[in-house]
């Protein structure tokens, strides 16, 4: 993952790809959920002073732990987020996704009647 490289190699963009690569670890979008890798790239970014990977590195591990109320809680800061710029990554698509494939239902997709 491009990320977690870019996160190992600890060039300018350090911060921002530990971010990154601590997000898909604790999501489990297209590679296993891992806490120890996440509290690893989350403590990376937090220490490279980016002040957001210090505030959400609680709920990153414990979203890839499976607990799905901290990965709606990641969904709701991105929603935010989201709000004050026009630009939409998909990241909040991601945590939602996460939420509900660890029993958050609020998350889930409302299904057709």
């Amino acid at each position: 993952m491009l990320a977690r490289r870019a996160c190992e190699l600890s060039g300018d963009t350090l911060a921002v790809s530990c971010l990154w690569a601590a997000e898909l670890y604790a999501a489990g979008f297209g590679l296993p959920a891992d806490p120890k890798l996440v509290a690893s790239f989350a403590d990376k970014a937090c220490a490279a002073e980016y002040d957001l990977a210090c505030q959400v590195r609680g709920d990153l591990v414990a979203c890839a732990q499976g607990i799905g109320a901290p990965c709606a809680a990641l969904a709701e800061g991105e929603r935010r987020r989201r709000h004050h710029s026009v630009r939409d990554d998909g990241r909040e698509a991601i945590w939602r996704w996460a939420a509900c494939q660890r029993g958050h239902a609020a998350s889930c997709p409302a299904q057709p009647q």
